[in-house]
């Protein structure tokens, strides 16, 4: 929290969404009010994946499908 604090980032993007690691950093970023994108590297990522613990401000997605997908 601190670190976040004092960098004071404009964005903060996530390429592991589905890992335990990066999540409760990104909900941190979220608490401070700094944008947050979560990368999904694989086409196939949100339907063979764990489920994203946390919303993201905006999405990287390979396809409208995947978009589709999140809802």
């Amino acid at each position: 929290r601190l670190r976040l604090q004092e960098m004071r980032p404009d964005l903060i993007v996530s390429t592991s969404p589905f890992f335990y690691f990066e999540p409760p950093v990104m909900a941190e970023a979220r608490r401070l009010g700094i944008p947050t994108q979560a990368f999904v590297t694989s086409w196939d990522n949100i339907t063979t994946k764990n489920r994203m613990l946390i919303r993201y401000d905006s999405y990287l997605l390979w396809s409208e499908r995947m978009r589709d997908e999140l809802s």
